[in-house]
């Protein structure tokens, strides 16, 4: 398993950004609900990227990537801050599966959280039936906390949400 390094999302990634949520369209929309269609084309996804990283700055939010050569492989996002907790999320692309990435990836956003970060723990959702997801969530130390009945709508189907903690010490 390489290790893996988040880089702050830039605009020096959209190219890189729109091939990774092009190629992997179908493959995360099984699991989460689709994202805008802005996200898959060039002047969509540069404006959507423009806006992320113009307001990273007032730490609502962190965004990041994950490269392998000139590839993003993944995604993680610390994408609510707020002083009684942060809320974290991931994706990796479906040839990256299994590959301990969104592993090392939720260790370094808990890394992040913990050094620069106040809040006193972290809340991470997936879907009941995301079983990889689970068993990440689990392997850094998140307990679950939770079930959201239908909280969530994924190809038109409401299914469930679990609600993970992990709290700083």
């Amino acid at each position: 398993m390489h290790p893996v390094t988040l880089s702050p999302l830039s605009m020096d990634d959209c190219d890189a950004l729109l091939d990774f949520e092009c190629r992997n369209k179908g493959w995360f929309e099984q699991h989460i609900p689709p994202r805008p269609s802005r996200y898959f084309d060039r002047v969509g996804l540069t404006a959507a990227t423009q806006k992320l990283v113009q307001t990273q700055g007032d730490e609502s939010h962190l965004m990041y990537v994950v490269y392998q050569g000139k590839e993003i492989v993944a995604r993680a996002n610390i994408h609510t801050i707020r002083p009684d907790f942060v809320e974290i999320g991931y994706r990796v692309c479906q040839s990256h599966v299994g590959k301990g990435i969104a592993t090392q990836a939720v260790a370094a956003l808990l890394t992040i959280c913990r050094r620069q970060l106040a809040a006193p723990y972290a809340l991470a959702k997936v879907t009941i039936e995301n079983h990889a997801s689970h068993a990440v969530l689990k392997k850094a130390g998140f307990t679950l906390t939770r079930k959201e009945k239908n909280g969530t709508v994924v190809k038109g189907k409401h299914l469930s949400l679990c609600h993970y903690e992990y709290h700083f010490e």
